[in-house]
């Protein structure tokens, strides 16, 4: 069976003006509109105002350390859990997928992203949530992935009929 993809943009999640803030009414808006899809859906959101400050202050850009990984991994979970919380009070059968556990990159380039278990969720009747992240990275040690870069990797591994975004920001 084909699944949507669908993009949340971490700004609609998030108050991007504060660190680590949720907007609450947007993310069980959402999660009630996601309750409403009519097929099974695979989710990317974005990092918002979790990871993004972390990466900055690791520079995780320019100087990976193990430190920033973690603090920046730890902060984007924080984010993906709120989340996965208010779909499961909508109904929907959501689970945590963390591209640290299954994504490998060479110079920010996506070089593993193994579906088959992504594929198997689906089947069995689950909704994978996935999230920006950060990643190893063969050459750098670690690298940042945007939900963007894991939505187009999605794209061309799933067997997808649709891929939407929901997003805040003016012109995307």
């Amino acid at each position: 069976m084909k699944s949507i993809l669908l993009k949340i943009g971490g700004s609609v999640l998030t108050d991007k003006e504060r660190e680590c803030t949720l907007r609450e009414s947007e993310i069980e808006r959402i999660a009630g509109e996601i309750k409403g899809a009519r097929a099974s859906v695979v989710i990317v959101h974005g990092a918002g105002s979790f990871g993004h400050p972390q990466a900055r202050e690791h520079n995780l850009g320019e100087n990976p350390t193990t430190r920033g990984l973690i603090e920046t991994h730890r902060a984007v979970m924080k984010l993906n859990n709120a989340f996965i919380e208010a779909l499961n009070r909508a109904d929907v059968d959501a689970i945590g997928v963390h591209p640290l556990d299954f994504i490998m990159v060479e110079e920010r380039r996506v070089t593993h992203l193994d579906c088959r278990v992504l594929e198997s969720m689906i089947e069995f009747g689950l909704t994978p949530v996935l999230h920006g992240d950060v990643v190893i990275d063969s050459k750098r040690g670690a690298s940042v992935i945007s939900g963007d870069q894991i939505l187009r990797e999605l794209g061309i591994r799933l067997d997808v009929s649709m891929v939407g975004a929901g997003t805040n920001v003016d012109g995307v």
